[in-house]
């Protein structure tokens, strides 16, 4: 039963009209450091792409270690001709310092694309060695740095192309007007007598926390004399034990 539904899947795959260029929408979001082309239907719907459980859409990243731009995925619609190559050659007008194949993962569908530009081709890509790559095969795609050619793409397309800078990520990390306010350490208020009752510690991180902590009291304990010692009655704090070590120690 469940060869027969994927074979009529198929089937109305294979039936439908196959759709080029000019059948899609081209919805482009910017940033500093990722462009994002996704393909819409002419509803402005995002559209199955050929790669099963995806929408169709080319990804660029800048990233640091590199001074070009980088394809990090690239799927062209479901039934479709000529709309990847196209999607590459708004990718190449959109990465001005240069655009390669992705250096972790290159797919066959986006090498076929990457072969076209390799060879004197109609649409005028250029291509440079990638620095370092002196010497390594020529024939690879990989090792080199794809320009945009003399006549853009983007004003033949841009009935059909919007545009708009990408949604920036939510900062996380150290933020100092979120923290918690912690009062400053004052040995005067400090209970030193639950430091006894703690049994001995002997993990690593203790081990060593004990020695630290330590040195800690006798420094502090040179400050001066307690002034709340009554009668000299109060116990003198222990310098054998840490309150706790962090979690897992």
């Amino acid at each position: 039963m469940k060869l027969l539904f994927e074979n009529w899947r198929q089937y109305l795959n294979e039936s439908k009209e196959t759709r080029g260029p000019n059948d899609f929408f081209y919805d482009i979001s910017q940033s500093p450091d990722k462009i994002t082309i996704n393909v819409l239907d002419l509803d402005k719907n995002p559209v199955e792409s050929k790669k099963k459980g995806t929408n169709a859409h080319i990804s660029m990243e800048k990233r640091t270690n590199v001074p070009n731009w980088e394809v990090s995925w690239s799927s062209s619609p479901q039934n479709s001709e000529k709309v990847g190559t196209i999607m590459y050659l708004m990718a190449l007008e959109l990465a001005e310092e240069g655009l390669a194949p992705d250096s972790y993962e290159t797919s066959p569908d986006a090498r076929r694309i990457w072969d076209k530009f390799m060879e004197k081709n109609e649409f005028g890509v250029e291509k440079e060695l990638k620095d370092g790559h002196e010497g390594e095969d020529e024939t690879d795609p990989y090792n080199f740095v794809f320009f945009k050619p003399k006549k853009g793409i983007l004003d033949q397309y841009k009935h059909k192309i919007s545009e708009k800078e990408a949604e920036k990520p939510e900062k996380g990390g150290f933020d100092p007007e979120k923290e918690e306010k912690m009062a400053p350490f004052d040995p005067e208020t400090f209970d030193w007598e639950e430091l006894d009752d703690i049994n001995e510690q002997t993990e690593p991180y203790q081990r060593h926390s004990r020695k630290t902590y330590r040195l800690f009291i006798n420094k502090l304990g040179k400050q001066g004399p307690n002034k709340y010692n009554v009668g000299g009655k109060m116990r003198k704090p222990s310098t054998k034990h840490i309150t706790s070590g962090p979690p897992g120690g």
